[in-house]
């Protein structure tokens, strides 16, 4: 009797075992709740031309929403001493990694609570900025002056890079958006902070914010398609990659410090 309750012990942990191993299977196998950033456009007050520090900077705003599933996470990863900023200083960045959020229960929507198993992608570098006195993910924009008529690159800025947080509720309505801030900004301040977006929220970059400008020193007057790319170099996965940029038509006069919008190039 003893010996046919410990086979039927063994049979149960072993069911028991392979259910587990099932679920655990089922969760990695399920597809990930990816994000979809799109560029905003740029308000009047946020475009303006100024001088006064020396060469001639268009500055604009950027800001950034997620319309996707799922929010888009980054995660330092546990590395040091890697310097992927290449600054000299390993001790001021890490590699992240972009947190996908498993669809555990097929719904389509990302429920906090319900969709924790995770996919990782390797994403990119995150710094610290010394101007803004906290870290930043690089990378993350890029700003365009082109020819309206033949998109050839007048004048460009740096990637620009941002730390990524929950700044406006744009999208309310959208499945899985959170009613309150998830990424509060707090990560930004320690090197292995969490930082990120939820789906129907966005990240403002102002324009009076230090490195929000193209250089348009030199540039003669005339109109101009203006351009803002969130992800140039793609990669983030996202459901979308084709609709990352903005494009504004405008009236530029470097000489005069005058820029005016006219509509969408």
């Amino acid at each position: 009797m003893s010996r046919a309750l410990g086979r039927l012990g063994t049979v149960l942990a072993a069911a028991l075992g392979l259910l587990a191993f099932a679920a655990v299977a089922a969760q990695a196998a399920a597809p990930p709740l990816r994000p979809d950033l799109r560029t905003m456009h740029i308000p009047a007050d946020q475009l303006y031309v100024d001088s006064s520090e020396g060469p001639t900077l268009l500055h604009l705003s950027n800001e950034v929403a997620d319309r996707g599933v799922g929010p888009l996470e980054l995660r330092p990863r546990a590395e040091h001493g890697e310097d992927c900023n290449h600054n000299g200083d390993p001790s001021d960045d890490r590699h992240v990694s972009q947190i996908l959020y498993r669809d555990k229960n097929g719904d389509g929507v990302y429920e906090r609570k319900i969709d924790t198993g995770v996919k990782r992608v390797p994403a990119g570098c995150r710094y610290y900025h010394p101007e803004h006195g906290h870290y930043h993910f690089d990378d993350f924009a890029r700003y365009q002056l082109r020819d309206p008529d033949t998109d050839a690159v007048v004048a460009s800025a740096t990637k620009i890079s941002f730390c990524l947080l929950d700044g406006y509720h744009v999208r309310p309505g959208l499945p899985g958006s959170p009613s309150n801030s998830q990424y509060t900004g707090s990560g930004r301040f320690a090197i292995d902070g969490i930082t990120g977006m939820s789906v129907g929220w966005a990240d403002l970059y102002s324009a009076f914010l230090f490195g929000q400008w193209i250089d348009v020193t030199g540039v003669a007057q005339g109109q101009y398609c203006l351009v803002a790319t969130t992800d140039p170099d793609n990669r983030l996965e996202e459901l979308d990659d084709t609709n990352n940029a903005h494009r504004t038509l405008i009236d530029l006069d470097p000489s005069a410090e005058t820029v005016s919008k006219i509509g969408s190039c």
